[in-house]
């Protein structure tokens, strides 16, 4: 679980630093990251270790920074 975790929070990571300077694409893609950073949070809630989980939350706290930097999310 905690390396499904990690891979999902990595990948939300990316995504939202991969698509920073595209204003509307890249709103689309931080709700996306969002969402897989969510799903990546459960399975880091499901299992015995942290770092799974703390790169989930790292990965929402990035998304929606980028989603309120946008003026999506007020």
């Amino acid at each position: 679980m905690n390396l499904i975790a990690i891979v999902l929070g990595i990948f939300a990571i990316l995504i939202v630093v991969l698509t920073a300077i595209l204003p509307v694409i890249g709103a689309i893609f931080a709700w996306i990251a969002l969402i897989i950073g969510v799903i990546g949070l459960v399975f880091g809630l499901l299992s015995n270790h942290t770092k799974g989980r703390n790169i989930a939350i790292l990965a929402c706290v990035l998304a929606a920074l980028r989603l309120v930097l946008g003026g999506i999310i007020i």
